[in-house]
Parts: structure tokens; sequence; C-alpha cells
């Protein structure tokens, strides 16, 4: 998937540098933007899957922080019930 965007938008590149009516030029780099978007994405949820893979033990310590964080709210909450 990466690469053939990646190859989609070098043709973009290429197809806007030998065009001459700037018309058809701007709507090519439209195009490129639109297949830049794609391919951010495509690059963020790769990251993710690397981290993922990468760092299962940092995952699991920040989720039990968030776990504990949320607790700790919970209990705070039930406090200021009681307090009222």
């Amino acid at each position: 998937m990466l690469f053939f965007i990646l190859n989609t938008r070098n043709k973009l590149y290429y197809k806007r540098k030998n065009t001459e009516n700037e018309s058809e030029k701007n709507q090519i780099a439209k195009q490129i933007i639109q297949v830049t978007d794609k391919l951010k994405k495509v690059k963020k949820k790769i990251k993710m899957c690397d981290e993922v893979i990468n760092n299962p033990s940092k995952m699991r310590n920040q989720i039990r922080e968030v776990e504990e964080k949320g607790k700790l709210k919970k209990q705070k909450e039930k406090i200021r019930k009681m307090e009222l």
C-alpha cells in the first residue's frame, strides 16, 4: 500500500513537471495533496503498529497508569459526594 501511494505521487510529480498548461498543473497539484494526505495516514498507521510490536511492556505500563488515574478519580468523586 505504501509503495503504491509513493509511486502514484511520484508519477504525479513527474506529470506536473512535464505539463505546460497551468490549469492542468493546478489540478495535478491538488491530486498530489490528496495523495500526500493518504500517505500521511498510512505512515501514521505503520508507526502505531510498529510501536505496538516493539514496545508492548511500555504500552502495558501506560494502560495501567491510565486505569489507576481513573480509579483515583472515581474515589475522589465518591469522597466529594459523601462530603455533600
